[in-house]
């Protein structure tokens, strides 16, 4: 009698609303209230694109919403009765799939599908004068339990949907209304006016009003807050999709309104954008390319009034104060980052709107757009004369000064050591430094908290900061024009900050007061930063100090030794294993990572990342999978593939394992994959025989020093530890801050901005650093 396994017994789901009721996030980007208001969308949605259809009759729509459900009907087409149920039950169906009817909201042929999986009640009506018919379906908990067509002798025609949300599946059974009608106010700025739209929210009957892009900044800036009036731009043109070794001609459209508000408006500077009339909430491409035009536009023409700006980057000056609102078209058949359609990703977009963009500012009356030039070389002079302001002196107020609790000073005796002065965060620092410091040339000087950031402030302004004010009075050389390096009171400025993503800030901030107002300190070589230990690791009954990651992860190659590794597939023989080692430090623990997160055996999912390698892509995985499969089932018996799913189902060691392949899963372990691209799967280890690259680690990781402690910062080493790494000359570890690298500085400095660009910059470091666990604080 033939084994029988618990897969044989697994219930596959055929049905595209049951794989919606079973898995509701995987087709919209949240449950809760904001679930429901997506399905509110998609319903609205489909009533929109009926009458934006050119080959629609349709051109109002009416909406009623109380907390209890939602009718919204259109009077376009309808849908065709004999197919009605099979588009309305199906995923991935519908007029939209490639675009070829016009610009229109849906992308992935799934929301009406999932209004119905996620609805305890649903009901469509279609009306087809055409046809003479009228037909009728109503839906309860995602089942059909009633289909009716009658006769059909009226003149209307269009689509009528009548949704009830499932608390079972949501987690609410209420229709939010307040987000509801947030979201329909957008409707006066994006629905076309050849289309009449009223929707009555509790009673209450609104009307789309039809307003002008520009207009939409009336909402939120006054008129003596704004240094420029709105600017319409209006822009068309032509892309090319290519897609599955396909292509299609498209085109798209655009309007933007751009404005400039003045410094003293505080608000957030406005970046609106729709596509298709979806509400872009992360922006986009379409929105890229018009800031890249405008830019483009406004940097030539500056450059053009005065060549004196042509070596300058006016990026910052023209982004300054800037607000923009985009409403874009666009028929490419895959635009949208995902089913929440929250940012737009082709770069073919942004780089075709940029282009019209500039040609369409060209093409204005130039006279129209001096303003913005203008604007422009005063936001550039403003920005110039801000770090230039160094005429500010404290002479005067020392008089007055009295030694804050902040500050413990060096002896006044003089000493054969060059005095120093610790920066360090906070009364627990202070007490650990406090401890180890020799009093007699070692003072410290205490952070209360984080200071402000002075990147954009004046002197007058930063001074004003008890922080900034006690450090310029305690440094003693002044500031400004009476700046003195001979009065300076320290030969060693050394921040000390702790060892974490909090520490680095504080360091950042403290650099960046110094770039912008004492940069002298950085050219006479004062300024250093000391590296606080990270963990204590113990070998041997050897006790080691490190400061970073690195250092730790150099003490684990010390630890293994000099031995060559083989990798039989990338023909790699007698390679370094300090080499491999550094490359795939983290290799396991981002695999573990992955298996904990997802519930899936770190095994398979090794296997899983060298298959995405071997095929070169999900497409080709999913293509391979069942050759894939028969080249493990030694290794994992209890394997198969569902292609229905494109999901790998599996029991190993008694658990039940289900691993949906796609996108997502490529992306969580594209670090595994990058190192397999590089050494391929298996490595070949004295000792060991040849083993995967998870079996190697797992060995070589027992040969690590221990960690016997991780120190969050100075405050949590003791005294000891602080005065060998931080205060003791001979052994601590310290460097010096080079200023001879100006440009190294600034960005560092940028990085604590406040404007778009400062954020961009941030962001941009985040998404480039490849973070482990190890770097958290927790």
């Amino acid at each position: 009698m033939p084994k029988i396994y618990k897969d044989d017994e697994m219930k596959i789901i055929r049905s595209d609303i049951e794989k919606m009721k079973a898995r509701p996030t995987m087709y919209i980007a949240s449950l809760g209230d904001n679930g429901c208001l997506h399905l509110c969308k998609e319903v609205i949605d489909n009533n929109r694109d009926e009458c934006s259809k050119t080959e629609s009759p349709g051109n109002m729509i009416t909406i009623e919403a109380t907390p209890e459900y939602l009718m919204s009907r259109d009077n376009g087409r309808g849908i065709a009765t004999k197919i009605l149920r099979e588009v309305l039950e199906t995923n991935q169906a519908g007029s939209n799939m490639t675009r070829e009817h016009g610009d229109t909201a849906g992308e992935n042929g799934t929301g009406t599908t999932a209004v119905i999986a996620m609805s305890a009640y649903t009901k469509i009506i279609s009306l087809r004068p055409g046809e003479k018919k009228r037909m009728t379906l109503v839906y309860k908990d995602g089942k059909c339990v009633e289909e009716k067509v009658e006769p059909y002798k009226e003149k209307d025609s269009g689509l009528i949907t009548v949704f009830k949300p499932s608390k079972k599946i949501l987690g609410v059974d209420k229709i939010p209304i307040t987000m509801l009608h947030e979201w329909l106010m957008d409707f006066d700025y994006t629905l076309p006016t050849t289309t009449d739209m009223t929707y009555k929210l509790n009673g209450e009957e609104f009307h789309v009003k039809h307003q002008s892009l520009a207009q939409y900044f009336d909402k939120f800036i006054s008129p003596e807050e704004r240094m420029s009036e709105p600017i319409t731009i209006q822009a068309s043109g032509k892309l090319r999709e290519e897609y599955d070794e396909l292509s299609w001609d498209r085109h798209f459209t655009v309007e933007a309104a751009i404005m400039y508000s003045q410094p003293s408006y505080r608000g957030d500077d406005i970046r609106k954008s729709w596509m298709n009339m979806i509400y872009t909430s992360q922006n986009g491409a379409h929105v890229n390319g018009v800031v890249n035009g405008l830019a483009r536009y406004l940097n030539e023409r500056v450059c053009k009034r005065n060549k004196r700006f042509e070596d300058e980057d006016l990026k910052r000056d023209i982004l300054a104060h800037l607000h923009v609102v985009v409403k874009a078209t666009c028929n490419f058949a895959h635009m949208f980052s995902s089913q929440a359609k929250s940012t737009v990703f082709p770069r073919a977009i942004a780089i075709g709107i940029s282009n019209a963009v500039y040609e369409a500012l060209c093409n204005m009356n130039q006279a129209k757009l001096n303003d913005l030039v203008d604007i422009v070389i005063q936001n550039n002079r403003v920005r110039k004369e801000g770090e230039k302001v160094r005429n500010l002196t404290t002479e005067s107020r020392k008089k007055s000064w009295i030694k804050p609790d902040e500050y413990l000073p060096a002896s006044s005796v003089k000493t054969p050591q060059a005095k120093e002065l610790f920066i360090c965060e906070g009364k627990s620092a202070r007490g650990g430094l406090d401890s180890a410091r020799d009093a007699k040339y070692q003072a410290i000087l205490m952070c209360s908290g984080k200071p402000p950031v002075v990147w954009e402030m004046t002197l007058d302004q930063a001074l004003k900061n008890p922080v900034w004010y006690r450090f310029v009075n305690i440094l003693g050389a002044g500031i400004g024009d009476s700046f003195d390096i001979k009065k300076l009171r320290f030969g060693k400025i050394i921040i000390s900050t702790d060892a974490d993503i909090d520490g680095y800030h504080i360091r950042t901030i403290i650099l960046t007061f110094i770039l912008k107002f004492m940069p002298e300190l950085f050219e006479a070589g004062v300024v250093y930063i000391a590296e606080p230990p990270l963990y204590k690791l113990m070998a041997d009954r050897k006790v080691t100090y490190v400061a970073s990651q690195t250092e730790y992860i150099d003490e684990c190659i010390k630890a293994v030794g000099n031995i060559k590794l083989n990798f039989p597939e990338k023909d790699l023989i007698a390679y370094p294993a300090k080499t491999f080692i550094r490359d795939a430090f983290t290799y396991l623990e981002t695999l573990d990572t992955i298996s904990v997160d997802r519930s899936i055996n770190r095994y398979l999912l090794e296997h899983i990342a060298h298959g995405f390698v071997k095929y070169g892509s999900v497409e080709g995985f999913i293509e391979n999978a069942n050759i894939w499969i028969r080249d493990l089932c030694k290794t994992f018996p209890e394997l198969r593939f569902d292609d229905d799913t494109n999901q790998i189902i599996a029991t190993i060691d008694y658990v039940d394992q289900v691993v949906i392949v796609d996108d997502s899963l490529y992306v969580a372990l594209y670090d595994i994959i990058e190192i397999l691209s590089k050494y391929g799967l298996l490595v070949e280890y004295d000792g060991a025989g040849v083993v995967t690259v998870c079996r190697f680690f797992e060995i070589i990781q027992k040969k690590y020093p221990t960690i016997k402690e991780r120190y969050k910062g100075l405050g949590s080493s003791d005294a000891t530890v602080s005065r060998e790494i931080v205060m003791r000359p001979e052994t601590r570890r310290i460097f010096r801050v080079d200023a001879s690298d100006p440009n190294v500085m600034g960005s560092m400095a940028m990085l604590v901005g406040k404007r778009k660009e400062d954020i961009a910059a941030r962001k941009e470091m985040i998404e480039q650093y490849r973070w482990v666990p190890s770097d958290i604080d927790t």
